[in-house]
């Protein structure tokens, strides 16, 4: 979880630091809702107990995301 974790504090705190611009560029303000649903997505994912952590391994396909964990990302993404 400690990976995960700093992932998503790093993704948000990019994500918060373009939200907070005053900018009137429509792409940008696109960009942070995709952001913070990518986010949200990610901090929904349950790492399983046979991943080895820092660094993350999970095995096959990605080794850092297993079949289990992608079939999360896309419900939680979905939702």
């Amino acid at each position: 979880d400690t990976d995960m974790g700093s992932l998503e504090a790093g993704l948000f705190a990019i994500v918060y630091r373009y939200c907070i611009r005053k900018d009137d560029n429509p792409m940008l303000n696109q960009g942070v809702i995709g952001a913070f649903v990518l986010a949200r997505t990610l901090s929904r994912i349950q790492v399983p107990n046979y991943c080895s952590f820092a660094p993350l391994n999970c095995g096959p396909p990605l080794y850092y995301f297993d079949w289990n964990m992608i079939q999360q990302a896309g419900w939680n993404g979905a939702e």
